[in-house]
């Protein structure tokens, strides 16, 4: 505690320090950098999910007994991605990281023990009509615009598989890797045979592609939409495919099939067709029970206009 009555946070890396009016304002404490902070006056330690600032807490907050808080991304960042987009909202977990399957977390947690009233629900459920009627996403630069502009083939029925960056510690979190994307597409193959294949690339992916590289290696045809907001794509897919991408939620949201090839916050709860297993059976949950939990239990939002 310092000498203002506020706790002392110390973050573990330059690009939180960038950060520290927004964390000073979401955890109503003050920010430090460490190692320039005296251990004997930190309260907790911050990192960035499984990033090395994020292991730079676990291990400080271990060596000095100090609680651990663990940032990233909210579900609903930002218009664009980067640095230089301010962000609408964060996660702060205080037990692991919601994307991280083989660890507790404060997600699972509210998910499994929190029993929204019906006044919750359907303020769940109400936040999930606005989000789809505004077409709001994680990032929301992408131009809307209409299948056939975005190089769909006309009337063609399809599915979507949505592509990540090699190597993310989402895909290694969700107890998969990155030979699953070829395993989607081998399913999608054989399981929608008169239905084109539309791979949703990840911006950060470029030439290494995952699924672009299966489809290559495999020989499978695919079709690669051009740069659009995904809703159009979620909303007419016979099918969504992911390993652990949010798009997979999104398109829960949507009304859409969803075949989940790793273990995400949402799978395994019987809203997805579930092709991986998880260390511990899960409960089943609405749509607007897990969408309670992520976006308004676990979710904190800035008001970036109040400034």
């Amino acid at each position: 505690m310092n000498s203002k009555g506020r706790p002392l946070h110390a973050v573990t890396s330059p690009g939180l320090w960038m950060q520290r009016s927004d964390l000073s304002t979401l955890l109503d404490a003050e920010i430090g950098f460490w190692p320039f902070c005296l251990p004997g006056k930190v309260d907790a330690f911050i990192g960035w999910g499984r990033r090395p600032s994020g292991v730079r807490a676990v291990k400080l907050g271990i060596a000095h007994k100090k609680p651990v808080l663990t940032f990233e991304d909210g579900f609903l960042k930002s218009y664009a991605p980067g640095k230089d987009d301010p962000a609408h909202s964060f996660i702060i977990d205080r037990s692991g990281i919601y994307f991280n399957a083989a660890e507790d977390n404060d997600l699972k947690r509210l998910i499994d023990d929190e029993t929204p009233d019906a006044e919750a629900l359907g303020r769940a459920a109400a936040a999930i009509r606005f989000i789809r009627e505004n077409r709001l996403s994680k990032y929301n630069n992408s131009p809307l615009r209409g299948l056939a502009d975005a190089g769909m083939p006309f009337g063609k029925p399809f599915v979507l598989l949505v592509d990540q960056v090699a190597g993310d510690a989402s895909i290694a979190g969700a107890l998969a890797d990155d030979k699953r994307f070829g395993e989607m597409l081998e399913h999608a193959k054989a399981h929608y045979p008169r239905a084109q294949i539309a791979v949703r690339t990840h911006p950060a992916a470029g030439a290494n592609s995952l699924l672009v590289g299966a489809a290559r290696r495999l020989g499978i045809d695919i079709v690669i939409p051009g740069r659009m907001n995904p809703w159009p794509l979620l909303e007419e897919a016979d099918a969504v495919y992911t390993v652990s991408s949010q798009l997979g939620f999104e398109a829960l949201m949507a009304g859409r099939k969803v075949h989940a090839f790793g273990a995400t916050y949402y799978s395994h709860r019987g809203l997805t067709e579930d092709h991986c297993t998880v260390p511990q059976p899960r409960g089943a949950s609405s749509l607007e029970q897990v969408f309670h939990a992520a976006y308004i239990g676990y979710s904190r939002y800035l008001d970036l206009h109040d400034r």
